[in-house]
């Protein structure tokens, strides 16, 4: 059996917009690994090590300009910070506050998410 697939301009839009906001991140000259070591035995048995993505190299400053691009492109408000949530946009019926207040904790913490 052959799968065929059908090019859905709102998938390749979708992708567009994602890979937008990272626009001049560096492309990573190797392949990285990490896995989660969790909070049991299985750091021992991995070492750490795992798949995972490139760190974000962009300055915050340039991955908010790129987010902001984006979203002026859609017709979307425009986000003053990385930590914005002021306006959940089409999420807001599924996100309770506890839920949100969770999300702003993280962020707060990392400086993004």
């Amino acid at each position: 059996m052959k799968l065929k697939f059908k090019v859905q301009d709102y998938q390749t839009n979708a992708v567009e917009a994602v890979t937008d906001c990272f626009a001049g991140q560096p492309k990573s000259t190797g392949i990285s690994y990490r896995i989660d070591p969790g909070r049991g035995k299985q750091m021992s048995a991995f070492d750490g090590d795992g798949f995972r993505n490139a760190d974000i190299a962009l300055p915050p400053e340039t991955l908010l300009d790129n987010i902001n691009t984006v979203q002026k492109r859609q017709n979307l408000p425009v986000s003053s910070t990385l930590t914005d949530f002021s306006d959940q946009g089409e999420f807001g019926v599924f996100l309770e506050d506890d839920f949100v207040d969770g999300i702003e904790a993280e962020a707060r913490k990392h400086g993004y998410l």
